[in-house]
């Protein structure tokens, strides 16, 4: 685009043969913005397109039929749940079901950590977790009300 105060001569340069007049050559050209004129770029030909192959057909398989809507009652429909009896009941006979006793044992004690074990004749010693683990056997652990695990020898 050429601005008002720009002087741009325009030329025609053709770069081919000039197309062969008819008896009456009609010319039409582009108006541009600022009064210039220009002559239309002729449309190139397009050449044949010949295909090496047959057109390809995609098969398409059908969406499935949608599901019947379900019918809604006409009236809301009141639903009371379990009560809390009758919650701790079938908690209580799944417990019953797939419980099994774990022994509460200490979670990695170091070797030097100590603990309270009662011993056969009902006194108390003070012994590391590794004289419990080899030297105690058999007994069982039990954590106290004050949180501390302590280890009752049974023999």
């Amino acid at each position: 685009m050429c601005l008002p105060w720009c002087c741009w001569p325009f030329v025609d340069v053709e770069l081919e043969d000039p197309p062969k007049k008819k008896d009456k050559e009609e010319k039409r050209y582009i108006m541009v913005e600022d009064g210039s004129l220009f002559y239309p770029t002729p449309e190139p030909k397009t050449a044949p397109v010949y295909y090496t192959s047959y057109p390809q057909y995609y098969y398409v398989e059908p969406a499935p039929a949608p599901k019947p809507a379900t019918p809604k009652p006409d009236k809301h429909v009141y639903w009371y749940g379990s009560s809390r009896q009758e919650v701790d009941v079938q908690n209580h006979a799944i417990y019953k079901a797939h419980a099994k006793p774990t022994p509460l044992v200490p979670y990695e004690p170091s070797a030097e950590e100590q603990f309270w074990v009662r011993e056969l004749d009902g006194s108390w010693t003070l012994r590391t977790s590794k004289d419990v683990g080899d030297n105690c056997q058999p007994g069982y652990w039990q954590q106290g009300e004050s949180g501390y695990h302590h280890f009752y020898r049974t023999a």
